[in-house]
Protein backbone atom coordinates (compact mmCIF):
# COMPACT_ATOMS: atom_id res chain seq x y z
CA UNK A 1 0.00 0.00 0.00
CA UNK A 2 1.46 3.30 -0.84
CA UNK A 3 0.45 7.02 0.29
CA UNK A 4 1.70 10.09 0.29
CA UNK A 5 3.75 11.57 3.22
CA UNK A 6 1.88 13.20 5.72
CA UNK A 7 5.06 14.95 7.21
CA UNK A 8 4.49 18.50 7.72
CA UNK A 9 6.24 21.18 5.62
CA UNK A 10 9.77 21.20 6.81
CA UNK A 11 9.55 25.59 7.00
CA UNK A 12 6.63 25.06 9.71
CA UNK A 13 6.44 27.95 11.45
CA UNK A 14 6.16 25.81 14.96
CA UNK A 15 8.94 24.70 17.28
CA UNK A 16 9.51 20.67 16.80
CA UNK A 17 8.76 18.37 20.01
CA UNK A 18 10.78 15.25 21.02
CA UNK A 19 10.26 12.85 23.84
CA UNK A 20 11.71 13.29 27.10
CA UNK A 21 12.52 10.04 28.60
CA UNK A 22 12.24 9.06 32.77
CA UNK A 23 12.15 6.16 34.97
CA UNK A 24 8.84 4.53 34.45
CA UNK A 25 7.40 6.31 31.52
CA UNK A 26 4.60 4.54 29.70
CA UNK A 27 5.06 4.69 26.18
CA UNK A 28 2.83 4.63 23.85
CA UNK A 29 2.85 4.50 19.25
CA UNK A 30 2.43 7.87 19.28
CA UNK A 31 5.50 8.79 21.39
CA UNK A 32 7.77 6.45 19.06
CA UNK A 33 5.89 8.18 15.96
CA UNK A 34 6.66 11.71 17.31
CA UNK A 35 10.59 10.38 17.71
CA UNK A 36 10.55 9.87 14.07
CA UNK A 37 8.92 12.89 12.90
CA UNK A 38 11.33 14.79 15.05
CA UNK A 39 14.39 13.68 13.00
CA UNK A 40 13.18 13.27 10.00
CA UNK A 41 11.33 16.98 10.10
CA UNK A 42 15.15 18.22 11.26
CA UNK A 43 16.64 16.18 8.40
CA UNK A 44 14.33 18.03 5.42
CA UNK A 45 14.56 21.47 7.25
CA UNK A 46 18.49 20.91 6.92
CA UNK A 47 17.94 19.54 3.18
CA UNK A 48 15.55 22.28 2.56
CA UNK A 49 17.33 25.34 3.90
CA UNK A 50 21.08 24.28 3.72
CA UNK A 51 21.11 22.23 0.37
CA UNK A 52 17.85 23.30 -1.61
CA UNK A 53 16.42 21.36 -4.10
CA UNK A 54 16.64 19.37 -7.66
CA UNK A 55 18.01 16.52 -8.75
CA UNK A 56 21.41 15.03 -7.59
CA UNK A 57 22.28 12.36 -9.74
CA UNK A 58 21.13 10.00 -12.68
CA UNK A 59 17.20 10.27 -13.06
CA UNK A 60 17.72 10.77 -17.07
CA UNK A 61 14.17 10.47 -19.31
CA UNK A 62 14.53 8.06 -21.85
CA UNK A 63 11.69 7.66 -24.71
CA UNK A 64 10.46 3.91 -24.35
CA UNK A 65 7.27 3.41 -26.56
CA UNK A 66 5.82 0.26 -27.53
CA UNK A 67 2.40 -0.39 -29.48
CA UNK A 68 0.72 -0.17 -26.35
CA UNK A 69 2.21 2.90 -24.78
CA UNK A 70 3.31 5.14 -27.45
CA UNK A 71 4.02 7.95 -25.17
CA UNK A 72 5.83 5.75 -22.55
CA UNK A 73 9.34 6.96 -21.37
CA UNK A 74 11.90 5.40 -18.86
CA UNK A 75 13.72 7.40 -15.90
CA UNK A 76 17.00 5.94 -15.40
CA UNK A 77 17.83 5.17 -11.69
CA UNK A 78 18.74 7.94 -9.33
CA UNK A 79 19.03 10.39 -6.83
CA UNK A 80 17.27 13.97 -6.13
CA UNK A 81 16.20 16.35 -3.56
CA UNK A 82 12.37 17.79 -3.32
CA UNK A 83 11.66 21.52 -2.46
CA UNK A 84 9.91 20.34 1.36
CA UNK A 85 13.67 18.77 1.55
CA UNK A 86 12.71 15.02 1.01
CA UNK A 87 14.91 12.50 -0.37
CA UNK A 88 13.85 10.56 -3.82
CA UNK A 89 15.55 7.45 -4.49
CA UNK A 90 14.64 5.73 -7.83
CA UNK A 91 16.17 2.72 -6.64
CA UNK A 92 15.71 0.72 -10.51
CA UNK A 93 15.08 1.67 -14.53
CA UNK A 94 10.91 2.80 -14.49
CA UNK A 95 8.53 3.25 -17.00
CA UNK A 96 6.20 5.92 -17.39
CA UNK A 97 3.32 6.36 -19.68
CA UNK A 98 3.07 10.20 -20.05
CA UNK A 99 -0.99 9.41 -21.58
CA UNK A 100 -2.26 7.57 -18.81
CA UNK A 101 -0.48 8.43 -16.13
CA UNK A 102 0.46 4.67 -15.16
CA UNK A 103 3.70 4.05 -13.74
CA UNK A 104 4.94 0.67 -14.11
CA UNK A 105 7.38 -2.17 -12.56
CA UNK A 106 5.91 -0.03 -8.98
CA UNK A 107 6.89 -2.24 -6.06
CA UNK A 108 4.20 -0.81 -4.15
CA UNK A 109 0.68 0.29 -5.33
CA UNK A 110 0.35 3.85 -7.17
CA UNK A 111 0.01 6.67 -5.27
CA UNK A 112 -3.70 7.68 -4.10
CA UNK A 113 -3.89 11.10 -5.54
CA UNK A 114 -1.54 12.01 -8.54
CA UNK A 115 -1.45 14.70 -11.13
CA UNK A 116 -4.44 13.27 -13.63
CA UNK A 117 -2.59 14.06 -16.96
CA UNK A 118 -4.40 16.99 -19.02
CA UNK A 119 -2.73 16.28 -21.96
CA UNK A 120 -4.52 16.69 -26.13
CA UNK A 121 -4.17 15.22 -28.75
CA UNK A 122 -4.01 17.51 -30.98
CA UNK A 123 -0.90 20.11 -30.62
CA UNK A 124 2.05 19.72 -29.80
CA UNK A 125 1.75 20.46 -25.72
CA UNK A 126 4.18 20.93 -23.41
CA UNK A 127 4.05 19.03 -20.31
CA UNK A 128 6.80 18.50 -17.26
CA UNK A 129 7.93 15.19 -16.08
CA UNK A 130 7.98 15.14 -12.39
CA UNK A 131 9.16 13.20 -9.22
CA UNK A 132 7.65 13.60 -5.76
CA UNK A 133 8.47 11.75 -2.34
CA UNK A 134 5.70 9.24 -1.19
CA UNK A 135 5.63 6.18 1.20
CA UNK A 136 4.85 2.20 0.95
CA UNK A 137 3.19 0.41 3.89
CA UNK A 138 5.04 -3.13 3.70
CA UNK A 139 5.36 -6.37 5.87
CA UNK A 140 2.01 -6.63 7.19
CA UNK A 141 2.07 -8.64 10.39
CA UNK A 142 -0.67 -10.64 12.99
CA UNK A 143 -1.64 -8.69 15.60
CA UNK A 144 -1.63 -9.45 19.48
CA UNK A 145 -4.89 -10.17 20.00
CA UNK A 146 -6.41 -8.52 23.15
CA UNK A 147 -9.14 -9.37 25.59
CA UNK A 148 -10.77 -12.37 24.85
CA UNK A 149 -8.79 -12.86 21.54
CA UNK A 150 -11.80 -12.98 19.38
CA UNK A 151 -9.60 -10.05 16.59
CA UNK A 152 -7.07 -12.57 16.83
CA UNK A 153 -6.96 -12.79 12.76
CA UNK A 154 -6.40 -8.64 12.34
CA UNK A 155 -3.37 -7.63 10.69
CA UNK A 156 -1.61 -4.17 10.17
CA UNK A 157 1.79 -3.20 8.37
CA UNK A 158 4.72 -3.45 10.25
CA UNK A 159 7.13 -1.15 8.24
CA UNK A 160 6.81 1.95 6.04
CA UNK A 161 9.44 2.06 3.11
CA UNK A 162 11.05 5.47 1.58
CA UNK A 163 8.95 5.49 -2.24
CA UNK A 164 8.88 7.63 -5.22
CA UNK A 165 5.66 8.94 -7.01
CA UNK A 166 5.50 10.05 -11.14
CA UNK A 167 3.54 12.76 -12.51
CA UNK A 168 2.69 14.69 -15.90
CA UNK A 169 2.40 18.29 -14.63
CA UNK A 170 0.90 20.37 -16.92
CA UNK A 171 2.86 24.07 -15.58
CA UNK A 172 6.09 24.29 -13.73
CA UNK A 173 5.85 24.03 -9.87
CA UNK A 174 5.61 27.59 -8.08
CA UNK A 175 8.64 26.70 -6.39
CA UNK A 176 10.84 26.59 -9.26
CA UNK A 177 10.03 30.02 -10.24
CA UNK A 178 10.10 31.72 -6.74
CA UNK A 179 13.75 30.53 -6.43
CA UNK A 180 14.45 31.43 -10.18
CA UNK A 181 13.75 35.01 -8.04
CA UNK A 182 15.58 34.38 -5.52
CA UNK A 183 19.05 32.75 -7.10
CA UNK A 184 18.55 36.00 -9.54
CA UNK A 185 18.44 38.56 -6.77
CA UNK A 186 21.53 36.29 -4.64
CA UNK A 187 23.66 37.03 -8.06
CA UNK A 188 22.58 40.41 -8.73
CA UNK A 189 23.88 41.42 -4.58
CA UNK A 190 26.76 39.62 -5.30
CA UNK A 191 27.93 41.67 -8.00
CA UNK A 192 27.60 44.52 -6.55
CA UNK A 193 29.20 43.66 -3.36
CA UNK A 194 32.47 42.39 -5.56
CA UNK A 195 32.09 45.62 -7.75
CA UNK A 196 31.89 47.71 -3.71
CA UNK A 197 34.66 45.97 -1.74
CA UNK A 198 37.67 46.74 -3.76
CA UNK A 199 40.62 47.74 -2.42
CA UNK A 200 38.69 47.45 0.77
CA UNK A 201 38.40 43.66 1.03
CA UNK A 202 41.99 43.30 0.30
CA UNK A 203 43.49 45.97 2.91
CA UNK A 204 41.05 43.76 5.71
CA UNK A 205 42.74 40.34 4.60
CA UNK A 206 46.06 42.02 4.38
CA UNK A 207 45.57 43.51 8.23
CA UNK A 208 44.05 39.81 9.39
CA UNK A 209 46.56 38.17 7.50
CA UNK A 210 49.47 40.47 9.70
CA UNK A 211 48.58 39.28 12.65
CA UNK A 212 46.18 42.98 13.35
CA UNK A 213 44.85 43.30 17.05
CA UNK A 214 41.02 43.99 17.70
CA UNK A 215 41.50 47.87 17.49
CA UNK A 216 43.10 47.36 13.85
CA UNK A 217 40.33 45.41 12.54
CA UNK A 218 37.32 46.63 14.23
CA UNK A 219 38.21 50.31 15.60
CA UNK A 220 38.52 51.18 19.05
CA UNK A 221 36.30 53.66 21.14
CA UNK A 222 33.67 53.48 19.27
CA UNK A 223 35.70 54.34 15.45
CA UNK A 224 35.12 51.47 13.24
CA UNK A 225 38.24 50.62 11.07
CA UNK A 226 38.65 49.53 7.53
CA UNK A 227 36.82 46.31 8.23
CA UNK A 228 33.27 48.49 8.44
CA UNK A 229 33.99 49.59 4.86
CA UNK A 230 33.83 45.72 3.64
CA UNK A 231 29.84 45.11 2.54
CA UNK A 232 28.56 42.15 4.51
CA UNK A 233 27.70 39.32 2.30
CA UNK A 234 23.94 39.31 1.10
CA UNK A 235 22.20 36.95 2.95
CA UNK A 236 19.58 34.71 0.44
CA UNK A 237 16.09 35.15 0.82
CA UNK A 238 14.26 32.00 2.86
CA UNK A 239 11.82 29.87 -0.17
CA UNK A 240 8.64 28.81 1.62
CA UNK A 241 7.30 26.18 -0.66
CA UNK A 242 5.02 23.38 -0.44
CA UNK A 243 5.36 22.01 -4.44
CA UNK A 244 6.65 18.40 -3.28
CA UNK A 245 7.94 17.72 -6.99
CA UNK A 246 11.13 18.12 -8.45
CA UNK A 247 10.73 18.20 -12.44
CA UNK A 248 13.06 15.55 -14.31
CA UNK A 249 12.21 16.82 -17.37
CA UNK A 250 10.66 19.07 -20.77
CA UNK A 251 8.65 17.04 -22.92
CA UNK A 252 7.31 17.70 -26.12
CA UNK A 253 4.25 15.72 -26.95
CA UNK A 254 3.52 13.97 -30.00
CA UNK A 255 1.44 15.88 -32.42
CA UNK A 256 -0.96 12.89 -31.62
CA UNK A 257 -1.57 9.74 -29.60
CA UNK A 258 -0.33 6.78 -31.89
CA UNK A 259 2.72 8.68 -32.40
CA UNK A 260 5.82 7.29 -30.72
CA UNK A 261 7.79 9.16 -28.20
CA UNK A 262 11.35 10.30 -29.16
CA UNK A 263 14.58 11.66 -27.42
CA UNK A 264 14.40 14.61 -29.65
CA UNK A 265 10.84 15.23 -28.04
CA UNK A 266 12.57 15.02 -24.31
CA UNK A 267 14.40 18.37 -22.54
CA UNK A 268 16.14 18.98 -19.52
CA UNK A 269 15.63 22.87 -20.10
CA UNK A 270 13.65 23.39 -16.66
CA UNK A 271 15.57 20.54 -14.49
CA UNK A 272 17.31 22.03 -11.23
CA UNK A 273 20.72 20.49 -10.64
CA UNK A 274 21.74 20.24 -6.97
CA UNK A 275 25.40 19.85 -7.14
CA UNK A 276 27.05 18.00 -4.47
CA UNK A 277 30.22 18.88 -2.26
CA UNK A 278 32.49 17.26 -4.16
CA UNK A 279 30.71 18.41 -7.93
CA UNK A 280 31.12 21.92 -7.01
CA UNK A 281 34.99 21.36 -5.54
CA UNK A 282 35.56 20.29 -9.26
CA UNK A 283 33.90 22.79 -10.66
CA UNK A 284 35.77 25.61 -8.73
CA UNK A 285 38.71 24.29 -9.26
CA UNK A 286 38.39 23.72 -13.15
CA UNK A 287 36.77 27.52 -13.17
Amino acid sequence: MSNLSDLQCAFCDHPLERVRYFCRQLLSADDMTVEQDYFRQKLRRHNHYLHGFGVVCGLSVEPAPDAAHPWQVRVCPGYAVAPQGDEILVPAPTLYDLATGAQQDEPCAPCPCPPVPNVGHDARQIVFLGARYSECSTRPVRLHPAGCGCDGCACDYSRIRDDFCLGTLCEIPDCYIKQAKIDLDLIQKLKAFKSAAGADIEAYANLVNSGANGAALFGAAGNFAVSSRVPALPVPACLYCADPWVILATIRLPANASMPITSGDIHFLHRRVLYSESALLWMALAA
